[in-house]
Protein backbone atom coordinates (compact mmCIF):
# COMPACT_ATOMS: atom_id res chain seq x y z
CA UNK A 1 0.00 0.00 0.00
CA UNK A 2 2.97 2.32 0.66
CA UNK A 3 4.27 1.92 -3.32
CA UNK A 4 0.83 2.63 -4.01
CA UNK A 5 0.04 5.73 -2.29
CA UNK A 6 -2.84 4.25 -0.67
CA UNK A 7 -3.79 5.31 2.65
CA UNK A 8 -4.18 2.78 5.34
CA UNK A 9 -5.54 1.81 8.59
CA UNK A 10 -4.09 -1.15 10.58
CA UNK A 11 -5.85 -3.04 13.36
CA UNK A 12 -4.25 -5.75 15.89
CA UNK A 13 -4.38 -6.62 18.89
CA UNK A 14 -1.80 -5.31 21.38
CA UNK A 15 1.16 -6.28 21.82
CA UNK A 16 0.83 -7.97 17.37
CA UNK A 17 3.27 -5.87 15.61
CA UNK A 18 1.79 -2.84 14.53
CA UNK A 19 4.96 -0.58 14.95
CA UNK A 20 6.75 -2.83 12.97
CA UNK A 21 3.86 -3.03 10.59
CA UNK A 22 4.61 0.32 9.21
CA UNK A 23 8.05 1.51 10.29
CA UNK A 24 10.29 -1.40 8.74
CA UNK A 25 8.14 -0.90 5.20
CA UNK A 26 8.70 3.09 5.61
CA UNK A 27 12.27 2.78 7.18
CA UNK A 28 12.90 0.78 3.43
CA UNK A 29 11.34 3.15 1.52
CA UNK A 30 13.38 6.77 3.01
CA UNK A 31 16.99 3.88 1.92
CA UNK A 32 15.55 3.86 -1.68
CA UNK A 33 15.10 7.51 -1.57
CA UNK A 34 18.10 7.93 -0.30
CA UNK A 35 20.01 5.67 -2.82
CA UNK A 36 18.39 7.15 -5.75
CA UNK A 37 19.09 10.70 -4.36
CA UNK A 38 22.44 10.03 -3.99
CA UNK A 39 23.16 8.45 -7.12
CA UNK A 40 21.42 11.40 -9.66
CA UNK A 41 24.03 13.37 -7.66
CA UNK A 42 21.59 15.32 -6.20
CA UNK A 43 22.50 17.69 -3.01
CA UNK A 44 20.77 19.97 -0.63
CA UNK A 45 18.82 20.23 2.54
CA UNK A 46 16.94 16.67 4.10
CA UNK A 47 14.07 17.18 4.84
CA UNK A 48 11.28 14.91 6.81
CA UNK A 49 10.41 12.08 5.18
CA UNK A 50 7.69 10.66 8.11
CA UNK A 51 5.92 11.81 10.99
CA UNK A 52 4.49 9.81 13.64
CA UNK A 53 1.76 11.12 15.92
CA UNK A 54 1.58 9.30 19.71
CA UNK A 55 -1.22 10.42 22.03
CA UNK A 56 0.49 10.65 25.06
CA UNK A 57 4.79 11.53 25.58
CA UNK A 58 5.68 8.52 27.43
CA UNK A 59 4.42 6.58 24.29
CA UNK A 60 6.38 8.60 22.22
CA UNK A 61 9.64 8.41 24.27
CA UNK A 62 9.27 4.18 24.08
CA UNK A 63 8.28 4.08 20.60
CA UNK A 64 11.77 6.16 20.08
CA UNK A 65 13.60 3.60 22.06
CA UNK A 66 12.28 0.41 20.09
CA UNK A 67 13.16 2.78 16.72
CA UNK A 68 16.37 3.87 18.01
CA UNK A 69 17.43 0.07 18.42
CA UNK A 70 16.18 -0.82 14.67
CA UNK A 71 17.81 2.25 13.25
CA UNK A 72 21.23 0.98 15.09
CA UNK A 73 21.26 -2.32 12.79
CA UNK A 74 20.38 -0.52 9.98
CA UNK A 75 22.72 2.53 10.14
CA UNK A 76 26.13 0.04 11.17
CA UNK A 77 26.75 -0.31 7.68
CA UNK A 78 25.34 2.55 6.16
CA UNK A 79 27.73 6.04 4.91
CA UNK A 80 27.04 9.17 7.29
CA UNK A 81 25.12 10.96 4.50
CA UNK A 82 22.88 7.77 3.87
CA UNK A 83 22.38 7.08 7.34
CA UNK A 84 18.81 7.01 8.48
CA UNK A 85 18.15 10.25 11.53
CA UNK A 86 15.04 10.39 13.97
CA UNK A 87 13.83 13.18 16.65
CA UNK A 88 11.56 13.16 19.13
CA UNK A 89 9.72 16.95 19.12
CA UNK A 90 7.40 17.53 22.44
CA UNK A 91 6.82 20.36 24.79
CA UNK A 92 9.41 17.73 26.83
CA UNK A 93 12.38 18.29 24.14
CA UNK A 94 15.37 21.06 25.31
CA UNK A 95 14.98 24.08 22.86
CA UNK A 96 18.60 24.28 23.14
CA UNK A 97 22.47 22.54 23.80
CA UNK A 98 22.77 24.87 26.84
CA UNK A 99 19.04 23.06 28.01
CA UNK A 100 20.97 19.65 27.70
CA UNK A 101 22.67 20.45 30.83
CA UNK A 102 19.28 20.61 33.02
CA UNK A 103 17.23 18.02 31.00
CA UNK A 104 17.39 14.54 30.21
CA UNK A 105 17.48 13.29 26.97
CA UNK A 106 14.50 11.26 25.69
CA UNK A 107 16.71 7.94 24.88
CA UNK A 108 17.60 6.68 28.15
CA UNK A 109 18.50 3.37 27.24
CA UNK A 110 21.56 2.52 24.48
CA UNK A 111 20.58 0.85 21.54
CA UNK A 112 23.71 -1.66 21.73
CA UNK A 113 24.44 -2.72 24.89
CA UNK A 114 20.44 -1.54 26.35
CA UNK A 115 21.92 -0.19 29.57
CA UNK A 116 20.35 2.78 30.97
CA UNK A 117 23.49 4.74 30.12
CA UNK A 118 23.07 7.19 27.52
CA UNK A 119 23.75 10.99 28.34
CA UNK A 120 24.85 13.66 26.02
CA UNK A 121 28.05 14.07 24.92
CA UNK A 122 29.43 18.16 25.13
CA UNK A 123 32.47 17.15 23.19
CA UNK A 124 30.70 15.34 20.08
CA UNK A 125 27.35 16.99 20.46
CA UNK A 126 25.40 13.80 20.25
CA UNK A 127 24.29 11.19 22.48
CA UNK A 128 26.48 8.68 23.93
CA UNK A 129 26.65 5.50 25.92
CA UNK A 130 28.97 5.96 29.38
CA UNK A 131 29.16 1.83 29.37
CA UNK A 132 30.03 0.76 25.56
CA UNK A 133 31.14 4.01 24.42
CA UNK A 134 28.56 3.94 21.48
CA UNK A 135 27.67 7.24 19.71
CA UNK A 136 24.00 7.83 18.32
CA UNK A 137 24.66 10.46 16.39
CA UNK A 138 21.67 9.76 14.25
CA UNK A 139 19.11 10.80 16.65
CA UNK A 140 18.35 14.73 17.00
CA UNK A 141 17.74 15.77 20.82
CA UNK A 142 16.91 19.51 20.41
CA UNK A 143 14.68 21.70 18.98
CA UNK A 144 17.49 23.83 17.09
CA UNK A 145 18.93 20.47 15.50
CA UNK A 146 15.92 19.27 14.54
CA UNK A 147 15.22 22.95 12.67
CA UNK A 148 18.54 22.87 11.32
CA UNK A 149 19.11 19.54 10.62
CA UNK A 150 15.73 17.87 10.05
CA UNK A 151 15.50 14.18 10.37
CA UNK A 152 14.33 11.73 8.22
CA UNK A 153 11.21 10.35 11.05
CA UNK A 154 9.84 13.14 13.16
CA UNK A 155 8.15 11.64 16.50
CA UNK A 156 5.72 14.03 17.55
CA UNK A 157 2.35 15.26 18.78
CA UNK A 158 -1.19 17.04 17.41
CA UNK A 159 -0.86 19.44 19.81
CA UNK A 160 2.85 20.31 18.87
CA UNK A 161 2.62 20.23 15.29
CA UNK A 162 -0.61 22.74 16.18
CA UNK A 163 1.03 25.18 17.87
CA UNK A 164 4.69 24.90 15.62
CA UNK A 165 2.90 25.41 12.35
CA UNK A 166 1.81 29.02 13.44
CA UNK A 167 5.26 29.77 14.45
CA UNK A 168 7.18 31.41 11.21
CA UNK A 169 10.88 29.98 12.40
CA UNK A 170 9.69 26.42 13.53
CA UNK A 171 7.19 25.92 10.59
CA UNK A 172 10.29 25.50 8.08
CA UNK A 173 10.44 22.25 9.67
CA UNK A 174 7.66 20.97 7.35
CA UNK A 175 8.46 23.02 4.39
CA UNK A 176 8.94 20.46 2.21
CA UNK A 177 6.54 17.89 1.82
CA UNK A 178 6.06 15.13 4.57
CA UNK A 179 5.81 11.59 2.50
CA UNK A 180 4.00 9.67 5.45
CA UNK A 181 1.76 10.84 8.64
CA UNK A 182 1.63 7.58 11.09
CA UNK A 183 -1.50 8.11 14.26
CA UNK A 184 -0.75 5.06 16.74
CA UNK A 185 -4.00 4.55 18.85
CA UNK A 186 -6.29 6.16 15.93
CA UNK A 187 -9.52 5.47 18.99
CA UNK A 188 -8.44 8.11 20.25
CA UNK A 189 -8.88 10.50 17.81
CA UNK A 190 -13.01 10.97 18.73
CA UNK A 191 -14.99 13.64 19.82
CA UNK A 192 -14.46 17.46 19.64
CA UNK A 193 -10.22 16.36 19.65
CA UNK A 194 -10.50 13.89 16.47
CA UNK A 195 -12.17 16.67 15.17
CA UNK A 196 -9.67 19.09 15.85
CA UNK A 197 -7.28 16.36 14.42
CA UNK A 198 -9.10 16.22 11.55
CA UNK A 199 -8.84 20.06 11.08
CA UNK A 200 -5.07 20.26 11.77
CA UNK A 201 -4.66 17.94 9.12
CA UNK A 202 -6.71 20.29 6.58
CA UNK A 203 -4.43 22.91 7.42
CA UNK A 204 -1.09 20.77 7.08
CA UNK A 205 -1.79 19.84 3.73
CA UNK A 206 -2.20 23.47 2.75
CA UNK A 207 0.87 24.35 3.91
CA UNK A 208 3.15 21.64 2.46
CA UNK A 209 0.61 21.17 -0.91
CA UNK A 210 -0.25 18.21 -0.75
CA UNK A 211 -1.85 15.36 1.26
CA UNK A 212 0.61 12.74 2.55
CA UNK A 213 -0.01 8.87 3.17
CA UNK A 214 -1.89 8.70 6.24
CA UNK A 215 -1.53 5.69 8.41
CA UNK A 216 -3.68 4.77 11.55
CA UNK A 217 -3.24 1.60 13.99
CA UNK A 218 -5.32 1.19 16.67
CA UNK A 219 -6.10 -2.42 18.75
CA UNK A 220 -9.58 -1.49 19.87
CA UNK A 221 -11.16 0.90 17.26
CA UNK A 222 -14.41 -0.44 16.08
CA UNK A 223 -15.11 1.30 12.80
CA UNK A 224 -11.97 1.56 11.49
CA UNK A 225 -12.67 2.59 8.05
CA UNK A 226 -15.03 4.89 9.01
CA UNK A 227 -13.08 6.89 11.36
CA UNK A 228 -10.15 7.03 9.13
CA UNK A 229 -12.63 8.32 6.43
CA UNK A 230 -13.90 11.05 8.83
CA UNK A 231 -9.93 11.85 9.70
CA UNK A 232 -8.12 11.84 6.67
CA UNK A 233 -11.27 12.89 4.70
CA UNK A 234 -11.19 10.66 2.08
CA UNK A 235 -14.00 7.78 0.76
CA UNK A 236 -13.86 4.28 1.77
CA UNK A 237 -12.93 2.81 -1.47
CA UNK A 238 -9.23 4.84 -1.06
CA UNK A 239 -8.57 3.15 2.22
CA UNK A 240 -6.74 0.16 2.83
CA UNK A 241 -8.06 -2.12 6.00
CA UNK A 242 -5.55 -3.99 7.16
CA UNK A 243 -6.19 -6.52 9.85
CA UNK A 244 -4.67 -9.89 11.83
CA UNK A 245 -6.23 -13.04 11.06
CA UNK A 246 -8.13 -14.27 13.97
CA UNK A 247 -8.51 -18.06 15.49
CA UNK A 248 -11.70 -18.49 17.22
CA UNK A 249 -10.90 -21.40 18.78
CA UNK A 250 -7.78 -23.61 19.91
CA UNK A 251 -7.71 -26.81 19.03
CA UNK A 252 -7.53 -29.43 22.03
CA UNK A 253 -4.28 -30.51 20.52
CA UNK A 254 -2.87 -27.14 20.02
CA UNK A 255 -1.37 -25.17 23.42
CA UNK A 256 -1.48 -21.64 22.94
CA UNK A 257 1.50 -19.74 23.03
CA UNK A 258 1.06 -17.85 26.36
CA UNK A 259 -2.07 -17.41 28.88
CA UNK A 260 -3.25 -14.57 30.91
CA UNK A 261 -5.55 -14.58 33.65
CA UNK A 262 -8.18 -12.39 34.06
CA UNK A 263 -9.17 -12.09 37.84
CA UNK A 264 -11.87 -9.67 39.59
CA UNK A 265 -11.88 -8.98 43.30
CA UNK A 266 -14.51 -6.83 45.75
CA UNK A 267 -12.51 -5.85 49.04
CA UNK A 268 -13.61 -7.93 52.17
CA UNK A 269 -15.47 -6.20 54.59
CA UNK A 270 -13.33 -4.38 57.39
CA UNK A 271 -13.23 -0.59 59.36
CA UNK A 272 -13.40 2.37 57.25
CA UNK A 273 -15.26 3.26 53.59
CA UNK A 274 -15.30 1.18 50.16
CA UNK A 275 -12.83 3.88 48.91
CA UNK A 276 -10.49 3.31 51.66
CA UNK A 277 -10.56 -0.52 51.17
CA UNK A 278 -9.87 -0.52 47.94
CA UNK A 279 -6.85 1.37 48.04
CA UNK A 280 -5.74 -0.97 50.96
CA UNK A 281 -6.83 -4.20 49.23
CA UNK A 282 -4.37 -3.26 46.12
CA UNK A 283 -1.63 -2.46 48.32
CA UNK A 284 -1.92 -5.58 50.09
CA UNK A 285 -2.27 -8.00 47.02
CA UNK A 286 0.49 -6.04 44.99
CA UNK A 287 2.23 -6.88 48.14
CA UNK A 288 1.84 -10.44 48.33
CA UNK A 289 2.44 -10.67 44.92
CA UNK A 290 5.76 -8.99 44.46
CA UNK A 291 7.05 -10.94 47.30
CA UNK A 292 5.86 -14.29 45.95
CA UNK A 293 8.51 -13.94 43.41
CA UNK A 294 12.20 -13.94 43.29
CA UNK A 295 13.31 -13.16 39.59
CA UNK A 296 13.25 -9.59 39.03
CA UNK A 297 12.13 -10.40 35.36
CA UNK A 298 8.44 -11.76 36.70
CA UNK A 299 7.95 -9.50 39.39
CA UNK A 300 7.42 -6.55 37.35
CA UNK A 301 3.96 -5.14 37.70
CA UNK A 302 2.24 -2.24 36.71
CA UNK A 303 -0.91 -0.64 38.65
CA UNK A 304 -3.31 1.63 37.03
CA UNK A 305 -5.48 3.82 38.34
CA UNK A 306 -8.46 6.64 37.35
CA UNK A 307 -7.41 9.14 39.33
CA UNK A 308 -3.94 11.23 40.46
CA UNK A 309 -4.97 11.23 43.83
CA UNK A 310 -4.95 7.56 43.95
CA UNK A 311 -1.74 7.06 42.35
CA UNK A 312 -0.13 9.19 44.79
CA UNK A 313 -1.94 7.47 47.94
CA UNK A 314 -1.19 3.59 46.31
CA UNK A 315 2.73 5.01 45.86
CA UNK A 316 2.58 6.21 49.44
CA UNK A 317 1.05 3.49 51.55
CA UNK A 318 2.89 0.93 49.83
CA UNK A 319 6.47 2.61 51.18
CA UNK A 320 5.52 2.47 54.48
CA UNK A 321 3.39 -0.58 54.07
CA UNK A 322 7.10 -2.02 53.05
CA UNK A 323 8.71 -0.20 56.30
CA UNK A 324 6.36 -0.64 58.56
CA UNK A 325 5.13 -4.01 58.00
CA UNK A 326 6.85 -6.23 56.34
CA UNK A 327 10.15 -5.37 57.34
CA UNK A 328 9.49 -5.45 60.92
CA UNK A 329 7.64 -9.07 60.34
CA UNK A 330 10.86 -10.14 58.34
CA UNK A 331 13.04 -9.28 61.12
CA UNK A 332 11.41 -9.12 64.29
CA UNK A 333 8.07 -11.50 64.38
CA UNK A 334 9.10 -13.97 62.20
CA UNK A 335 11.66 -15.67 64.66
CA UNK A 336 9.54 -15.01 67.67
CA UNK A 337 6.61 -16.56 66.10
CA UNK A 338 8.56 -19.65 66.18
CA UNK A 339 9.56 -19.92 69.64
CA UNK A 340 6.37 -18.55 70.72
CA UNK A 341 2.79 -18.00 68.94
CA UNK A 342 1.61 -15.56 71.67
CA UNK A 343 2.37 -11.54 70.98
CA UNK A 344 1.35 -8.91 73.62
CA UNK A 345 1.69 -5.62 72.07
CA UNK A 346 -1.32 -4.48 69.82
CA UNK A 347 0.69 -3.48 67.01
CA UNK A 348 2.82 -6.39 66.42
CA UNK A 349 -0.45 -8.24 66.40
CA UNK A 350 -1.68 -6.33 63.87
CA UNK A 351 1.07 -6.80 61.49
CA UNK A 352 1.17 -10.42 62.36
CA UNK A 353 -2.35 -10.59 60.96
CA UNK A 354 -1.18 -7.76 58.34
CA UNK A 355 1.53 -9.94 57.18
CA UNK A 356 1.69 -13.14 58.64
CA UNK A 357 -0.83 -15.58 56.72
CA UNK A 358 1.03 -14.94 53.42
CA UNK A 359 4.05 -14.83 54.39
CA UNK A 360 3.44 -18.71 56.39
CA UNK A 361 2.05 -19.74 53.13
CA UNK A 362 4.84 -18.31 50.91
CA UNK A 363 7.95 -19.79 53.16
CA UNK A 364 6.25 -23.42 52.98
CA UNK A 365 6.35 -23.21 49.64
CA UNK A 366 9.48 -21.72 48.95
CA UNK A 367 8.37 -19.09 46.97
CA UNK A 368 9.17 -16.19 49.55
CA UNK A 369 10.97 -13.50 48.05
CA UNK A 370 12.82 -11.81 51.39
CA UNK A 371 14.47 -8.33 49.47
CA UNK A 372 12.96 -4.73 48.88
CA UNK A 373 10.79 -3.95 46.74
CA UNK A 374 11.02 -1.06 44.62
CA UNK A 375 7.98 1.13 43.65
CA UNK A 376 8.03 4.30 41.02
CA UNK A 377 4.62 6.10 39.92
CA UNK A 378 4.03 7.39 36.46
CA UNK A 379 1.70 10.91 36.53
CA UNK A 380 0.59 13.81 34.66
CA UNK A 381 2.02 16.57 36.67
CA UNK A 382 5.50 15.28 37.58
CA UNK A 383 8.64 16.51 36.19
CA UNK A 384 9.24 14.79 32.97
CA UNK A 385 13.23 14.00 34.18
CA UNK A 386 10.96 12.17 36.56
CA UNK A 387 8.60 10.81 34.55
CA UNK A 388 11.06 9.25 31.92
CA UNK A 389 13.69 7.92 34.74
CA UNK A 390 10.79 5.34 36.14
CA UNK A 391 9.82 4.28 32.93
CA UNK A 392 13.83 3.64 32.25
CA UNK A 393 14.00 2.28 35.75
CA UNK A 394 10.42 -0.03 35.20
CA UNK A 395 12.36 -1.47 32.13
CA UNK A 396 15.82 -2.27 33.79
CA UNK A 397 16.31 -5.58 34.47
CA UNK A 398 19.89 -6.32 34.37
CA UNK A 399 21.90 -8.73 36.36
CA UNK A 400 24.12 -7.03 38.28
CA UNK A 401 20.70 -5.19 40.22
CA UNK A 402 19.38 -8.96 41.43
CA UNK A 403 22.72 -8.93 44.10
CA UNK A 404 21.42 -6.80 46.01
CA UNK A 405 20.91 -8.04 49.46
CA UNK A 406 17.87 -7.92 51.64
CA UNK A 407 16.78 -5.33 52.81
CA UNK A 408 19.36 -2.93 51.64
CA UNK A 409 18.94 1.03 51.33
CA UNK A 410 17.11 1.86 48.31
CA UNK A 411 19.41 3.41 45.46
CA UNK A 412 17.99 5.43 42.38
CA UNK A 413 20.18 3.33 40.11
CA UNK A 414 18.10 -0.12 41.27
CA UNK A 415 15.27 -0.95 38.64
CA UNK A 416 12.05 -0.50 39.99
CA UNK A 417 9.41 -4.22 40.78
CA UNK A 418 5.92 -1.97 40.74
CA UNK A 419 5.06 0.83 38.98
CA UNK A 420 1.66 3.17 40.01
CA UNK A 421 0.11 4.97 37.20
CA UNK A 422 -2.66 7.22 35.70
CA UNK A 423 -3.28 6.57 31.98
CA UNK A 424 -0.09 7.83 30.90
CA UNK A 425 1.14 4.25 30.57
CA UNK A 426 -1.94 2.76 29.16
CA UNK A 427 -1.03 2.73 25.57
CA UNK A 428 1.56 1.46 23.79
CA UNK A 429 3.85 0.69 26.61
CA UNK A 430 6.12 -1.84 25.24
CA UNK A 431 7.80 -3.33 28.73
CA UNK A 432 8.48 -7.07 27.92
CA UNK A 433 9.30 -8.17 31.35
CA UNK A 434 5.52 -7.02 32.72
CA UNK A 435 4.02 -9.91 34.01
CA UNK A 436 1.28 -8.64 36.39
CA UNK A 437 -1.55 -5.90 35.84
CA UNK A 438 -3.41 -4.42 37.95
CA UNK A 439 -6.58 -2.19 38.45
CA UNK A 440 -7.50 0.25 41.08
CA UNK A 441 -11.22 0.23 40.44
CA UNK A 442 -12.75 -0.48 37.49
CA UNK A 443 -11.20 1.22 34.31
CA UNK A 444 -13.84 3.77 32.14
CA UNK A 445 -14.37 1.84 29.09
CA UNK A 446 -13.65 -1.38 27.59
CA UNK A 447 -11.33 -0.08 25.40
CA UNK A 448 -9.51 1.14 28.62
CA UNK A 449 -9.50 -2.14 30.05
CA UNK A 450 -8.08 -4.41 26.92
CA UNK A 451 -4.95 -1.10 26.84
CA UNK A 452 -3.97 -2.07 30.29
CA UNK A 453 -4.29 -5.31 30.36
CA UNK A 454 -2.01 -5.75 27.13
CA UNK A 455 0.64 -3.73 28.86
CA UNK A 456 1.49 -7.05 30.51
CA UNK A 457 2.40 -10.78 29.02
CA UNK A 458 4.00 -9.88 26.13
CA UNK A 459 6.43 -12.39 26.05
CA UNK A 460 5.30 -14.64 28.69
CA UNK A 461 2.07 -15.68 30.71
CA UNK A 462 0.77 -12.80 32.79
CA UNK A 463 -2.37 -11.91 34.75
CA UNK A 464 -4.94 -8.87 35.09
CA UNK A 465 -6.30 -8.28 38.56
CA UNK A 466 -9.10 -5.84 38.94
CA UNK A 467 -9.97 -4.37 42.44
CA UNK A 468 -13.53 -3.32 42.41
CA UNK A 469 -15.32 -0.42 44.51
CA UNK A 470 -18.91 -1.72 45.37
CA UNK A 471 -20.28 1.73 45.76
CA UNK A 472 -19.37 2.64 42.59
CA UNK A 473 -21.92 1.84 40.18
CA UNK A 474 -19.48 1.29 37.06
CA UNK A 475 -17.39 -0.77 38.96
CA UNK A 476 -20.26 -2.81 39.96
CA UNK A 477 -21.48 -3.41 36.78
CA UNK A 478 -17.68 -4.23 36.20
CA UNK A 479 -17.99 -6.84 38.36
CA UNK A 480 -21.30 -8.29 37.52
CA UNK A 481 -20.61 -8.60 33.84
CA UNK A 482 -17.00 -9.51 33.81
CA UNK A 483 -16.97 -13.26 32.96
CA UNK A 484 -18.99 -12.71 30.20
CA UNK A 485 -17.86 -8.97 28.44
CA UNK A 486 -14.26 -8.78 30.36
CA UNK A 487 -12.88 -11.78 31.45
Amino acid sequence: SIRRQRQMCIRDSTGGGKTEAFIIPILTYVLEQKFKTKFAGVTGRNTVKCIVMYPTKALANDQADRLAEILHVMNRTLAVDMKISFGVFTADTPRHVGDMRTKDIFLQVCPSCREATVTYDDTRRCARCKNCGETIEYARLTRNDMLFHPPDILITNPDTINVHIQNPRARALFASPVEFMVFDEIHQLVGVFGCNVAHLLRRFETLTGRKPIYIGLSATVGNPEEQASLLFNLPFDKITYLRAGKEYFIPLEKEADKYRVHIAVQPAEQLGNYSYRTVASTINVADMLAHSVSDIHARKMLIFTNFRKDTDKIAQLFVEQEERYFRTFEEQLANKLLISSKIDDYFERKIAAQVGWWHKVLSKCGMLYRGPVDIGWHRGGLEPKSRLRTLTLLKETDKYFDTRAPFEKPSKERPLDLVVATKTLELGIDIGDITGVMNSTAPFTSNEYIQRVGRGGRTKDSFAITIVNPEVPLDEYFYDNFEGEYA
